[in-house]
């Protein structure tokens, strides 16, 4: 099975610097055959016979091993990238910046009702869409400054979640 690993933070901002190389390798002496890393941010695609869950232990585990850091680690199968890029609730605005558009994956389902507790801050005025499974969060003008950063979205929501841009789902997709 191909999954699509994100590693939360990693790489960003020189925040939990990971050398993709040497966790690659590490995850090979593992037991992992097939891996490569994307973008050098965290990003991950593995082809192992591990359940999704096993994968998850497995890079965590590595991670800790290997660079003594303790990020949120998710697993993603093709289908799910598939269905982030398909249910896509800006798809039809033709001015939207993919680059700008996040898709969040939470650790957990949300109710969709508490979606609505990320609009408590006047300061957020990103349009944003959530459903179970999936955040979108449009920055228009850039993700830099917003209020609706990632730790406000995980502890009013309370999950752990990771973002990646509409552009590295769908070239992940690609691969």
């Amino acid at each position: 099975m191909k999954y699509f690993i994100f590693l939360k933070g990693v790489n960003v901002g020189g925040n939990l610097m990971v050398d993709m190389t040497l966790l690659k390798n590490g995850l090979k002496k593992a037991g992992i055959e097939n891996i490569s890393s994307y973008l050098n941010s965290g990003n991950l695609i593995v082809e192992t016979g591990l359940e999704q869950k096993a994968v998850v232990a497995l890079v965590e585990k590595s991670v800790e091993k290997l660079f003594s850091l303790k990020p949120a680690v998710f697993a993603k199968t093709g289908r799910q990238l598939a269905k982030a890029v398909s249910n896509n609730p800006f798809s039809d605005q033709k001015d939207i910046n993919k680059g700008k558009l996040l898709v969040y994956f939470p650790s957990g389902t949300v109710d969709p009702d508490d979606f609505k507790l990320l609009s408590k801050n006047p300061a957020i005025d990103e349009e944003y869409h959530g459903n179970r499974d999936l955040l979108y969060v449009y920055y228009h003008n850039g993700a830099a400054h917003s209020k609706l950063t990632a730790n406000y979205i995980d502890k009013t929501l309370k999950v752990v979640s990771t973002g990646r841009n509409l552009n590295t789902v769908e070239a992940l997709l690609e691969k």
